[in-house]
């Protein structure tokens, strides 16, 4: 006589445990372990992916260096343009002149003892009061800060029609004057922003362009890539262009 539960299905056995090996052990690895090398890169494969790297690496350098380069422009010119309303300030509220200085020094790369051959410094001063007359007369000199060195490649270019200010009187330090590392293998030359805010510079004389050190120079005497300030000399405002 059938019973309630002699209709119920028994369940199907279960799978056969997978053994690894002659010795009859269990293995407990997922299918993705058992496959093996299938799983991983082949050698070639990997060369593959290392040429391409390779390349990709070779097309950003170029381009990551203009990036730099470019950066590098950018932020020295804003940093003489810090620089010269600095000492305009200065001069307005201190009601002393300040003397801005611009330094012509070995090259970035070249030792301190090499000969000048760039424009990359600057420092600000405040001018004392006067003593002595004619050719004795001197002015004492109180640093607003330390010298700024331009980071390389970042130059003022040397040229006398876009750098207008350099056509002014170049001058050598004294032995009081010794510009750390150089001491005195400098030149420089100089201008006044006076307590009425204005400049002493000849209207033919009021700009300076920032470039890059060794930049081909392109059309009408500039590199491809510059920034040029110029200062108003009526009233000691700067302005930046392109």
């Amino acid at each position: 006589m059938p019973t309630p539960f002699s209709t119920l299905r028994r369940p199907p056995p279960p799978p056969p445990i997978p053994r690894d090996g002659a010795r009859g052990a269990v293995s407990h690895r997922g299918p993705a372990l058992r496959a093996g090398a299938g799983a991983g890169f082949s050698l070639v494969e990997l060369l593959i992916v290392l040429g391409i790297v390779s390349v990709l690496m070779l097309i950003m350098i170029p381009v990551t260096n203009s990036m730099v380069q470019s950066y590098q422009l950018s932020s020295t010119s804003q940093i003489i343009q810090n620089q010269l309303a600095q000492a305009r300030q200065m001069a307005v509220t201190s009601g002393s002149a300040v003397q801005v200085r611009l330094y012509f020094l070995p090259g970035a790369q070249a030792p301190a003892t090499a000969t000048p051959s760039v424009w990359r410094g600057m420092q600000c001063f405040v001018e004392g009061d006067v003593t002595g007359s004619g050719a004795a007369a001197v002015a004492p000199l109180t640093p607003v800060s330390m010298p700024v060195y331009f980071k390389s490649p970042a130059i003022i270019l040397n040229n006398n029609q876009r750098s207008t200010i350099l056509t002014l009187t170049p001058s050598a330090p004294t032995a009081a004057e010794m510009l750390p590392p150089f001491n005195q293998n400098y030149s420089y030359v100089s201008f006044r922003f006076r307590p009425t805010g204005e400049t002493d510079l000849p209207e033919t004389a009021n700009c300076i362009t920032v470039t890059l050190d060794r930049a081909p120079v392109a059309a009408q005497g500039l590199p491809a890539n510059f920034r040029t300030l110029q200062i108003n000399c009526r009233n000691g405002t700067v302005r930046s262009f392109p």
